[in-house]
């Protein structure tokens, strides 16, 4: 499960979404399908590349482990190493949460 494909394609994502789908990270939270995908739009602006290293399933939800490089305001290219958690219900993804150490990601983007 990808949230987009290989060209960010946010309006295929979306579909894929709940309407009261859940965001939870350590640098953003949100609560809606519509702020999910504003989230997802301004991400994928500096997102560079995705590895993914292993996922795992169990009933209805799915977990990957996965390192992302992201292009950070400077010209640099930072890698974070996170999970994703994601939880469907009725065909949608109802909730995601992802977890990595955001201490590099927040100098790297002023936050």
């Amino acid at each position: 499960m990808r949230l987009t494909n290989e060209k960010g394609d946010i309006k295929s994502a979306v579909g894929l979404m709940a309407d009261d789908i859940e965001f939870i990270g350590p640098a953003a939270k949100c609560k809606s399908k519509e702020e999910y995908a504003a989230l997802l739009e301004q991400f994928l602006s500096a997102h560079n590349s995705w590895k993914l290293h292993q996922t795992f399933e169990n009933g209805n939800e799915v977990c990957f482990i996965n390192d992302i490089q992201v292009n950070t305001p400077n010209g640099g290219i930072l890698t974070l190493e996170l999970v994703e958690w994601f939880k469907v219900e009725n065909g949608k993804i109802k909730r995601h949460k992802v977890f990595y150490d955001p201490t590099e990601f927040k100098k790297a983007f002023g936050m």
